[in-house]
């Protein structure tokens, strides 16, 4: 009893403190640490005055609760009992209700003002939600804990799963850290050397420290209450009870000394043991039953199982050497006893467990049991020791199914493929009844070979003669195996014919579908699978995200998105990533980077798919960023660097090659090659070159091809081809460079050679290098040759609309125009270039009406002709002589299509109106031209119009006057005399470049007048007349 401190107060209230826990002190708590008048000093020998006692205000009495605590106690034993039903934080409200509903009934109240509650289980639901969410938001816990204790933990059950307690033991044993749960920003005070693992005890199925707020005043409180004078002046302690004062009693079962008669039979022992696995005891009372096991002494037939289960109850607090101390000291072990220590060895990857598989080998327990070998060979495979769990299982005189299944997936796990294929032949040739696991561990083998897919096939066979068709973790394998081997008919076939399918079946069909390029159906798939009233898992949302992604569908990846929140997954790293990468490749970087900011637990791919979207439009915050990402500690990996290097600017490529050489990444093959790549689009060929030097050795595959690529774009050939030459192992790209150097050099043969070379190597050509041969074979008029590559496209399968378009430019460009159209009719996604090609080829060849007829066809289709397609027209009308047709169609080009005539329409159309002999026409096209003819122009124009001395004038004068790079006053204009046109004029600074229409060589005696008119305009120094 604290009585009120205040002088002159009249009738203070008294305040009645009782301290939860269940089962801890009201004195150590309430009174010595909390709210009473003293504190005890850091020796736990005297006294200091708390300057904020709560007895300044009332009277308080700390009672202690239930019977048992502290120097509490009691005769009657069901006391005991009672204190430990896990009541405790309902005293006081239930305390209040009681005199609540007394004060209904009786004339003499009790004057109860009100009550206070701190920190109470009020339920055990809200309890652990509360508990665990506390835990996860102030991160002392991962998400991954958080997410796997409130999917295996049922708060409203009156005991928990294993699930739940393994999800638990790991968040705290493993995460917490040394973190006070009741202070967290506060330091800890330090615990003995032996004691690693956090006490921890339940409330139902709710983790509680049992330390209180400062776990160094507990320490504090139990040394002072220990003392013989405390306890003296105190009047505690009268029956002189035979352990040590301590701050919280119930759940460490201290009180089992009163029931030590009770537990002489060794089954309520037991009982007690499991009952403690259940509820998930502290290390401490394991201590004490462990304790208590010993003082009793060996109980017949039932000794091995009371130390199976502390050995138990201590591995479930992760003290696995308390564990093994327990195992070792048994005299008689037990096919249990190993394998609940070996699963343990193995779960934690602790080589120790290599001692316990000797002493196995050593009882003899190995030969008589197949349960110690089956662990055994999950301990050897944890441990990558391979060749020691393949000497276990052929040593095994007995094995189980469960064996043969556990050996089946360590194969197929370690990539051994036919070993895993054989293995399972032999099962089922012993007639052995297979399991789920069975074909689950032999199908997760399998790879993507054509053998695999047909070994896939008859597995599905026995799946379904064996019953277990429908089984949905099977049909699950199977149907990966399918995707695997790309066998897409027979995934869906089977997806189709299965009754019973879960999100995995549909994750996995979905993520094929994304994966074989088949975006649509995937996301129609999706959209069956929410009818069907299924919810999308994290790895659905990856998927459908990733199918928007390649249909750049903006609206369907934004609805997507509201389902993701909805789901409350917007915060999760994975599905936030795919949203990142998503809304930068829609060109929608704001969105991006909101999703970005939404990610809870960002990690290095979500900065860099964020990165990457900035670095692909060439922005500069994809700087900024691996800024803010290096400032916030995470570090920047090989692909980082080589994003950014994509868009950095001069200014910062030597700083990050710098921070490049300093993280060590400056040997990864692609940072190394966006090195280079970036120092060539600077500008700085010769730094990009300069890599060449630094390296002794020759430099990696893409690295020597993207040098090569620079080579070869500054017709530097023999270099190129050199440097390609002292790769050990070129690749497909490699190849490619090499044939495209010989054929820009004209080395015609060689690429041809180069091309059979790279057969023999077994690289297997890709459409860049079938498109450089089929072009050498199109300038050099190879039909032959064409042919027989046509026919090497179709046997590899690369009969593509890229491929397609280039055979037929070279059937039309050889002549054989019905080979162009078939393999135009063959094209299924046809393009504006597909069209474009067939027009030139049909045109070339003379049918000049079937160009045009086509050429409408393609605007029918919808597909909208762009400049090359409108040269190509009007270069079949100028073949067939149309010119109503070609000019129609010629001045519509701006306000049909959207283009105006360039170089190369004007050409067009100026060299059929000249070969038509409409000369008139023509200079009025060109008269009307935004900008100067060309040679081009003029050569055609010419050649029609009567200039038999154009070449002079016109090519080689021309030619030379661009060599003096003189700036140009008024660019090319026709001049005037007599009401036409006499010529045309370029003014230059310090000199005049005029033609003289319709004149030869001797220019006064074919055209005197106009021969006049220019001689009379350079003696008055002025420009020829416009009109």
């Amino acid at each position: 009893m604290a009585e009120h401190s205040s002088p002159g107060s009249l009738n203070p209230p008294l305040l009645l403190w009782l301290n939860g826990g269940p089962g801890c002190s009201s004195v150590a708590y309430g009174a010595s640490e909390e709210i009473g008048p003293f504190r005890i000093n850091k020796t736990g020998s005297s006294l200091h005055l708390n300057k904020y006692a709560w007895n300044r205000e009332a009277n308080i009495l700390f009672l202690e609760s239930p019977a048992g605590v502290g120097f509490s106690y009691t005769n009657t034993t069901s006391d005991l009992i009672t204190s430990g039903d896990n009541r405790t934080g309902h005293y006081v409200p239930q305390l209040a209700k009681k005199i609540h509903d007394y004060n209904k009934n009786n004339p003499q109240i009790i004057n109860l003002k009100g009550f206070i509650v701190g920190n109470a289980v009020t339920d055990s639901y809200n309890d652990g939600i509360g508990t665990v969410t506390y835990w996860w938001s102030h991160a002392m816990i991962s998400d991954q804990s958080y997410k796997a204790i409130l999917k295996c933990c049922n708060f409203t059950a009156e005991e928990t799963s294993k699930q739940c307690d393994d999800a638990y033991s790991y968040a705290v044993n493993y995460e917490f850290g040394k973190i006070d749960q009741y202070s967290i920003y506060t330091p800890t005070c330090p615990t003995s050397q032996n004691d690693t693992v956090s006490h921890i005890r339940f409330k139902n199925t709710i983790l509680h420290m049992i330390s209180g707020y400062d776990p160094c005043t507990e320490n504090y409180a139990e040394k002072y209450y220990n003392l013989p004078q405390v306890q003296k002046a105190m009047h505690a302690n009268v029956t002189n009870i035979p352990y040590k004062w301590t701050a919280c009693r119930c759940f460490k079962f201290n009180c089992m000394s009163c029931y030590e008669e009770v537990f002489r039979h060794g089954q309520l022992l037991l009982n007690l043991l499991k009952a403690c696995s259940t509820i998930r005891s502290s290390l401490c009372t394991t201590k004490c039953l462990h304790a208590l096991s010993i003082t009793m002494g060996p109980i017949p037939k039932q000794s091995i199982f009371i130390h199976n289960n502390i050995i138990s109850s201590y591995l479930s607090l992760g003290q696995i050497l308390h564990a093994r101390k327990v195992f070792d000291a048994l005299p008689q072990r037990t096919v249990v006893s190993y394998n609940t220590l070996i699963t343990a060895y193995s779960r934690r990857g602790d080589v120790d467990g290599c001692s316990v598989a000797a002493l196995s080998f050593k009882s003899g327990l190995f030969d008589a049991d197949a349960f110690v070998g089956t662990a055994l060979l999950g301990l050897f495979g944890s441990h990558g020791c391979l060749d020691e769990a393949f000497l276990v299982f052929e040593d095994m005189p007995l094995k189980s199914l469960v064996t043969w299944n556990s050996f089946l997936y360590l194969l197929a796990c370690n990539g051994f493929v036919e070993e895993c294929k054989v293995l399972f032949c032999d099962l089922v040739g012993m007639g052995m009844s297979l399991s789920e696991g069975s074909f689950v561990a032999v199908l997760s083998g399998l790879l993507d070979s054509e053998e695999d897919l047909g070994f896939g096939e008859q597995i599905h066979g026995l799946m379904v003669k064996s019953g277990f068709g429908c089984e949905i973790c099977v049909v699950n394998s199977l149907i990966s195996v399918y995707v695997r081997c790309k066998a897409m008919v027979s995934m869906e076939r089977l997806f189709e014919q299965v009754p019973i399918q879960n999100v995995v079946t549909w994750n996995t069909i979905i993520d094929a579908l994304v994966k074989s390029e088949r975006p649509k159906m995937a996301l129609e798939l999706f959209l069956n699978m929410s009818v069907r009233g299924l919810v999308p898992s994290q790895a659905t949302f990856v998927a459908v995200i990733d199918s928007c992604s390649s249909l750049r569908d903006s609206v369907c990846g934004e609805s997507i998105h509201a389902m993701v929140i909805r789901g409350g997954l917007e915060s999760d790293v994975i599905v936030g990533t795919a949203l990142i990468d998503f809304y930068a490749k829609c060109d929608k970087l704001i969105s991006a980077h909101k999703c970005f900011h939404q990610i809870e637990e960002k990690n290095v791919v979500s900065w860099n798919a964020l990165i990457l979207g900035y670095s692909t439009v060439y922005s500069s915050t994809s700087i900024l960023l691996l800024q803010e990402m290096l400032q916030l500690g995470y570090s920047p990996n090989g692909f980082s660097f080589s994003v950014v290097l994509k868009s950095s600017s001069m200014s910062d490529l030597h700083q990050l090659h710098s921070l490049v050489i300093r993280m060590g990444y400056e040997s990864y093959e692609y940072v190394l090659s966006s090195l280079i790549m970036a120092y060539t689009r600077n500008g700085l060929t010769d730094e990009a070159l300069s890599f060449l030097k630094e390296f002794n050795d020759p430099l990696p595959v893409i690295p020597s091809n993207i040098i090569a690529g620079i080579y070869n774009r500054s017709c530097q050939y023999n270099k190129a081809i050199k440097l390609l030459s002292l790769l050990e192992k070129p690749d497909v790209a490699s190849w490619n460079i090499v044939i495209l150097a010989c054929a820009r050099s004209e080395n015609y043969n060689e690429v041809f050679e180069h091309f059979r070379n790279m057969h023999s190597a077994s690289i297997r050509p890709d459409r860049y290098t079938f498109m450089s041969v089929l072009c050498m074979c199109t300038k050099l008029c190879r039909l032959d040759l064409g042919s027989c590559l046509h026919g090497l496209i179709i046997k590899a399968n690369l009969s593509d609309t890229f491929l397609c378009n280039v055979l037929i430019d070279m059937y039309g460009k050889c002549g054989c125009i019905g080979s162009s159209v078939k393999v135009f009719e063959e094209i299924k996604y046809k393009n504006v270039i597909t069209w474009t090609t067939l027009v030139t080829s049909l045109g070339l060849n003379g049918y000049a009406l079937e160009a045009v007829m086509r050429f409408r066809n393609m605007e029918l289709m919808g597909l909208k002709p762009d400049a090359l397609a409108l040269r190509a027209v009007l270069s079949s009308y100028r073949y067939g002589g149309l010119v109503s047709e070609a000019l129609e169609i010629f001045r519509r080009m701006g306000t049909d299509h959207g283009i105006p005539p360039q170089l190369d329409h004007y050409h067009c159309i100026v060299d059929l109106l000249a070969k038509s002999g409409q000369i008139k026409e023509a200079e009025k096209i060109i008269a009307s031209m935004p900008f100067p003819p060309n040679a081009n122009i003029w050569r055609s124009f010419l050649e029609y119009g009567g200039d038999t001395d154009s070449v002079v004038p016109v090519t080689a004068t021309r030619f030379s006057l661009n060599h003096l790079n003189l700036p140009i006053k008024t660019r090319w204009y026709p001049w005037y005399t007599g009401g036409q046109v006499g010529g045309w004029t370029e003014v230059y600074d310090g000199l005049t470049f005029a033609t003289v229409r319709g004149a030869g060589h001797e220019v006064p005696l074919f055209q005197p007048k106009r021969a006049y008119t220019l001689f009379k305009s350079f003696l008055a120094g002025k420009d020829l007349p416009k009109y």
